[in-house]
């Protein structure tokens, strides 16, 4: 049996601790957001929304830099869900740097917490290299649908859209 020599150890985990730096900023709802990321940091970026059940928000991030062998990673924190997607999007063998989503913000009502009106976008990635990324974060008009109402829309397999309908309480 060898001897374990502790001190590498413990500098190899500090050095580990310190390389994951997290740069966090506050977003602006309806503003564009645009810095870069590159590996050793990871941005977060906080938005603080003002939401009821009958509301929800839609994220759009958008990256020319990355690429299949350079991806950006999203991780999105809304409450207590999360949902993470990379950048480039692949689906079916096509490559989309925009991806949008919708926050559903009455997924977190049943829980009553108060961090559900905090919304983090952790964008990090592996690669030596600065990539440039966008972020919107907007207010969804008409997310509630209702009876008798004809809605249009565009849809793709990086921006799937999403509504809520509450069925009337006559309905079988």
């Amino acid at each position: 049996m060898g001897v374990l020599d502790w001190s590498k150890k413990s500098v190899s985990l500090i050095t580990l601790l310190f390389a994951a730096v997290a740069i966090c900023d506050g977003g602006n709802v309806g503003e564009w957001y645009n810095t870069s990321v590159m590996d050793g940091n990871m941005i977060t970026v906080v938005y603080n929304i003002t939401t009821d059940t009958s509301q929800a928000v839609r994220l759009t991030t958008i990256s020319l830099d990355a690429n299949l062998s350079q991806p950006i990673f999203v991780s999105v924190r809304q409450g207590r869900h999360i949902t993470a997607w990379t950048i480039p999007y692949v689906e079916d063998g096509h490559a989309f740097l925009e991806v949008d989503r919708t926050l559903c913000p009455i997924l977190n009502s049943p829980f009553n917490d108060n961090s559900s009106s905090l919304i983090h976008v952790d964008i990090s990635t592996s690669t030596t290299v600065n990539l440039s990324f966008s972020l919107l974060l907007e207010y969804v008009r008409d997310y509630q649908l209702s009876l008798n109402t004809t809605v249009t829309t565009e849809v793709s397999a990086p921006s799937p859209v999403f509504y809520v309908f509450e069925y009337p309480q006559d309905t079988d």
